[in-house]
């Protein structure tokens, strides 16, 4: 898969690439640069935040060939948490709503319409990824706290989040894009991430 760090999932258009967009970036899984054609579309149903207000939407999401290996890649938007229906911004919201509001479960479901599963899942894979978030905030942002508690991580993750810089470093220093759960143990098949030049 490859994100481009230029869309986010509330302005992602499908239509607006052509193959000459990706001259510059290389294939995840040969790193052939601009060797890619259009090849196909997906429905991709997406819950993001705009202003403040949950949207729900179904986009079309574009794959992308690479002439080299014959391998395909989704072109994702810089905010698409890999396999989630949702963006980082819902992500961090629910986040916020459990750690910094300190809000009720039943409180969270009914402001987000969604369901207690969906919350206590959510918030299940951010404590999974709370090590390698911790480290990943101490070596690229300088994070002081040396023990921070998961309200100030949460609190530090918002406060820098807002640009898809936060992400590309991300992607960049794990390897992954931000709270990717599927694929996590070694056992599973290779995964291959890139992302368009910015």
């Amino acid at each position: 898969m490859i994100h481009d760090f230029k869309t986010s999932c509330n302005r992602y258009e499908k239509n607006k690439y052509t193959s000459k967009y990706f001259f510059d970036t290389s294939c995840p899984k040969c790193i052939a640069i601009g060797r890619f054609h259009l090849h196909a579309s997906y429905p991709r149903n997406l819950i993001y935040l705009e202003k403040g207000i949950v949207k729900e939407t179904q986009k079309p999401i574009l794959r992308i060939k690479c002439l080299s290996c014959k391998s395909t890649h989704a072109v994702l938007p810089f905010d698409v948490i890999p396999y989630k229906i949702i963006n980082v911004g819902y992500f961090l919201k629910i986040l916020l709503m459990i750690y910094v509001e300190e809000l009720p479960v039943k409180e969270i479901v009914k402001c987000l319409n969604t369901s207690f599963q969906a919350i206590y899942s959510y918030n299940y894979e951010f404590k999974y990824f709370l090590v390698m978030i911790t480290n990943f905030l101490r070596a690229k942002y300088k994070m002081k706290t040396t023990s921070p508690s998961i309200e100030e991580i949460v609190r530090y993750i918002c406060s820098i989040s807002k640009s898809e810089d936060f992400l590309k470093k991300y992607l960049e220093y794990n390897g992954r894009p931000f709270l990717m759960a599927k694929f996590k143990n070694n056992l599973s098949p290779p995964v291959y991430f890139g992302a368009c030049k910015i």
